[in-house]
């Protein structure tokens, strides 16, 4: 039957096991959550040092100064062609402009010269202005291609009403067959056409923010109309070298190669330096030192109000777009950017499975150090694979494996010590019980040799049960007495004489008075009971049974006014279970027969109690006993006829010659 229940457990657990991965499987939000935090902390405790002292790019910013000095934004693009040929001239390796033009200029002489006519029914007359200065669009537009500017566009899945259907892809574009799942998107907000078509090279400003409102990572590329598009960032570096790809999910760029999971993102290390920022005003006042681009990879966009974009990155710093683009360039060049393959999640929930069935197994099997073992090895494991894959630019999602593995080992750790202490409380409770029921017989010899019966132990038992509840219902001695401690008063009553079995038989059985040494000898049965229920308290921690039968056995013989023993204890100095203990022995002997004088009546017994109220016994516990004589009496009576009935039984019988 044990063997059945045992396998029916193991089978139910192993089934909780099952389900409860089945549901992690199913439902990984919120592992997907602890993971990041995972990252996060591993990202800023592993970091490495960047190979390069300085950023591979530079940093054109339209502020607040350059604002205050050339008017608010927008610029007429006359301006921004006039920043961008300056930068230029400064021989940096390539342009980008991190800021959307999607409109045509309004600041244009001709549509200065069409918004008064159309509006207001003016004509203005622009013809004195030269024929190349009347269009500021083509102005910027010729601009941008003679310093092969790349430029940005956004792609969403939201229609933004805008025309990008003629627009010029470029050269190097190349087709999804190497991205596993790429983001798609189905519309194109880009520049205005002009603008667009004069650039061969485009990247989306897109990034992808975690459900948690963090920035790590970002796609390189993303899906629009069967087509990838680069990232702007990727698209600078693209602008210098062919993309060449070395497998799934993998490309190279100017002999770096970039690993992606499977929609092409990348994790950004923002452990690199920072772009040297200049004003874009001083730029347009000739007061840039043009060493500072030479060679660079150079960015123009706005860190003003209404312009700048900012995001909270995985060390918990604010960083704006461009500063991503600019970290996500050094990356690549620095080979310091990481991946989070997707296949990682799977691989780490099964094997935490895996390693949670062994532990299912070896708690039925009670291999407790083997449970140990298993969770400790696969944290080092698990640690050590962490470092080494982090070491090669590989983030292994370990937070899908640590999550339902430490949350499913705290459960079973849960269970094993509920387990535990049922196990432990059902042994110590078989073990206290077999103690007791050897000490009952102990005592049960003791009251033998004393020419007593079995009846006097159960009678006390009773007596001191009925007048302990009876306090309890009317809520005296409540500082001692609860439903526990009275069960334990019943159960631990029988002992209080087993210090008798220590008193020699000629002092235990005599007939007559004790003399003076005799009756020393007869009272140190308190203080070997004591000592014999104290011996077997050593094998048992807080054993409140044992305590209880100790104080029983060794002051049952305490008076209220003191002159009792072995301590000669006065008052309420006397442990309740004491007190008690006194009435019901005391009690019981008179009413009992003994070999040395006659059973009391009833009566003349309770008479005798109610005279030493104040005396030998508490006038509480008197008082209760007079409310209660009848039910002693029952109690009495009762035990009395067993007695009668077991000693008739045992009377052997005689046939007649």
């Amino acid at each position: 039957m044990k063997s059945i229940i045992k396998k029916t457990a193991f089978s139910v657990f192993i089934s909780f096991t099952v389900i409860f991965y089945f549901i992690i499987f199913e439902n990984q939000n919120f592992i997907k959550y602890i993971d990041y935090k995972f990252y996060d902390a591993i990202s800023f405790i592993l970091k490495k040092d960047s190979k390069n002292e300085s950023s591979n790019c530079v940093v054109v910013d339209i502020d607040e100064e350059s604002m205050n000095v050339l008017g608010q934004w927008p610029w007429p693009r006359l301006v921004m062609a006039n920043l961008i040929d300056k930068i230029g001239s400064y021989y940096p390796s390539i342009i980008g402009l991190d800021i959307l033009f999607p409109n045509r200029d309004r600041t244009s002489p001709l549509e200065i010269e069409r918004f008064y006519k159309d509006f207001f029914k003016i004509n203005i007359n622009v013809s004195n202005v030269p024929e190349y200065m009347k269009d500021n669009d083509k102005i910027f537009a010729s601009s941008l291609k003679r310093n092969g500017v790349v430029l940005p566009i956004y792609l969403s899945n939201k229609n933004f009403g805008g025309d990008c259907e003629d627009i010029i892809y470029p050269k190097k574009k190349v087709p999804p067959f190497f991205v596993n799942d790429p983001i798609k998107s189905a519309f194109m907000l880009c520049n205005y056409p002009i603008l667009q078509k004069s650039v061969e090279d485009f990247g989306f400003l897109n990034v992808s923010i975690d459900e948690d409102g963090i920035f790590r990572r970002i796609p390189l590329f993303m899906e629009y109309k069967n087509f990838l598009i680069p990232s702007f960032p990727l698209s600078l570096l693209l602008s210098l070298d062919n993309l060449k790809i070395e497998g799934e999910n993998r490309v190279s760029v100017l002999g770096h190669s970039i690993k992606m999971d499977d929609k092409s993102r990348v994790l950004l290390n923002f452990n690199s330096p920072i772009a040297k920022t200049i004003s874009a005003v001083d730029i347009l006042r000739g007061e840039a030192d043009p060493e500072l681009f030479k060679g660079k990879i150079v960015i123009v966009g706005s860190s003003a109000i209404g312009l700048y974009r900012s995001y909270m990155n995985d060390f918990h710093e604010k960083v704006s777009g461009i500063r991503i683009y600019t970290t996500m360039i050094d990356n690549i060049l620095d080979n310091s950017l990481y991946v989070q393959p997707e296949y990682f999640k799977k691989l780490n929930i099964f094997i935490a499975f895996v390693f949670s069935l062994l532990i299912s197994y070896f708690l039925f099997k009670r291999w407790y150090i083997m449970i140990l073992s298993v969770f400790l090895g696969a944290t080092f494991f698990s640690a050590a694979s962490l470092i080494y894959m982090y070491d090669r630019n590989v983030y292994i999602s370990i937070g899908y494996f640590w999550t339902p593995f430490v949350i499913y080992f705290f459960f079973v750790s849960l269970l094993f010590a509920v387990i535990n202490h049922i196990e432990k409380r059902y042994f110590y409770k078989e073990l206290a019980k077999s103690h007791s029921a050897a000490l009952e017989s102990i005592t049960l010899v003791a009251a033998m040799r004393d020419d007593e019966t079995g009846g006097h132990l159960i009678r006390t038992k009773n007596y001191i049960k009925l007048l302990a509840q009876y306090l309890y219902d009317k809520r005296l001695y409540r500082k001692y007495l609860n439903p526990k401690f009275i069960k334990l008063l019943y159960e631990a009553a029988p002992l209080h004489d087993i210090g008798k079995v220590g008193i020699p038989d000629h002092i235990l059985k005599k007939r007559g008075p004790f003399t003076k040494e005799e009756y020393e000898i007869m009272k140190r049965h308190t203080i070997l009971g004591k000592e014999m229920i104290e011996k077997a308290m050593k094998n048992y921690d807080k054993n409140e049974f044992l305590q209880i039968a100790c104080s029983i056995a060794y002051h049952h013989h305490e008076k209220w006014d003191g002159s009792g023993y072995p301590q000669g204890l006065k008052g309420d100095e006397i442990p309740i279970e004491g007190q008690l203990m006194a009435i019901a022995d005391v009690y019981d002997a008179l009413i009992s027969k003994r070999v040395y004088k006659d059973a009391y009546s009833y009566e003349d017994a309770e008479a005798l109690i109610i005279k030493e109220s104040g005396k030998a016994f508490n006038p509480v516990l008197v008082e209760a006993f007079k409310n209660l004589r009848y039910e002693f009496r029952k109690i009495g009576e009762k035990y009395k006829e067993k007695e009668r009935r077991v000693a008739e039984d045992k009377k052997p019988i005689y046939s007649k010659a």
